[in-house]
């Protein structure tokens, strides 16, 4: 039999007392250990003792759950804090072994899918994007953070190609994030791949929650048509973009820069010019549209279902991306709702 037949058959021949059901279940764990299909079977199974445990064994479970992430939280600080103070090997080293655990406790299965998103809009735009066909999952913990920060830790050290296998494994659970691919770009440049440089960068764009990381993309392009392609004029281009998003003292003197080694006008191209060039190079302006509307989305809904901390959240990111007065107005509304919060 396939997974789905035997878990019907499993199913099916529960009672709803769940003493006697806990027990079959164990009885069926026991079974089916050796099966083909054993990690999918073994974790359905899971789920359905989970779902008859009593309320206490639960909060208990629950409790132990919460407890490891905490003590994943508490590492990471602790590396980052070693990374800060110049200490990027001893930070490695603290977080090399849960690596390990990583591996052994979160196996892949071929029927669901397990992803550790940062928040609803990591996963309504996987979602929206990818319309995955198996359930989506969450992992027990923050590994894409794990993998991020180790990743980041070992390009610190310039070991390259470890910091980008780790950083692969980043994006297989986190997908969504903006930042793993900006430092998969930044793993790229420094084996001396352009092609994935640009190719990395452009994958972060269209997912930027924030100004800040959009202008790192467009700092990105300056430099990638700078150095690689030696078209000055877009190169300049880019710079004066990021500054309509955040102004920033580098790109100013890139700018002035380029102008005075290369003769560029000194008058920067305007908006519309610069769309029209970057709608040849397939690059947006703007943030991305799918980001911005499920963002404000999930705001409107919070919002409605009076979860202002949340709707409030969610504007802010909203707002960092497009500063639409719109949702300036929102949020002073908010504010004035949870003055102190």
């Amino acid at each position: 039999m396939d997974f789905d037949a035997i878990m019907a058959v499993i199913e099916a021949s529960l009672i709803g007392d769940n003493e006697k059901d806990l027990v079959f279940l164990e009885e069926q764990k026991a079974k089916y250990k050796e099966h083909e299909f054993a990690p999918e079977i073994l974790r359905a199974i899971g789920r359905l003792v989970y779902e008859r445990l009593p309320e206490e064994k639960k909060e208990a479970w629950l409790e132990i759950l919460k407890k490891e992430a905490e003590k994943l939280n508490q590492e990471l600080v602790k590396a980052q804090d070693l990374a800060i103070f110049g200490s990027p090997a001893q930070a490695f080293a603290l977080l090399e072994p849960l690596l390990a655990k990583v591996d052994t406790f979160a196996k892949e299965d071929r029927f669901n899918d397990y992803y550790s998103f940062r928040d609803m809009i990591d996963f309504q735009l996987y979602c929206y994007r990818y319309k995955p066909k198996q359930p989506l999952r969450p992992a027990a913990q923050k590994y894409s953070d794990l993998y991020f920060l180790c990743g980041y830790l070992q390009m610190e050290l310039g070991q390259y190609n470890k910091a980008f296998e780790l950083l692969l494994q980043g994006i297989k659970w986190n997908p969504m994030d903006a930042g793993i691919y900006l430092a998969l770009a930044e793993a790229s440049l420094a084996l001396g791949d352009w092609e994935q440089f640009f190719a990395f960068t452009k994958s972060a764009a269209g997912l930027v929650r924030s100004a800040q990381e959009l202008v790192r993309c467009y700092h990105y392009f300056a430099y990638y048509y700078e150095n690689k392609t030696h078209d000055y004029k877009t190169a300049a281009m880019f710079y004066t973009l990021s500054q309509v998003y955040f102004e920033t003292n580098s790109a100013k003197a890139e700018l002035e820069r380029l102008q005075k080694e290369h003769g560029l006008p000194a008058e920067p191209p305007g908006f519309t010019e610069i769309e029209e060039q970057l709608e040849d190079l397939a690059i947006s302006p703007y943030p991305d549209e799918d980001v911005v509307g499920i963002t404000l989305v999930l705001a409107e809904n919070a919002e409605t279902q009076q979860d202002l901390v949340a709707a409030r959240n969610y504007y802010e990111v909203a707002y960092n991306l497009t500063k639409n007065d719109i949702i300036k107005d929102k949020l002073a509304k908010i504010a004035q709702i949870l003055p102190s919060q």
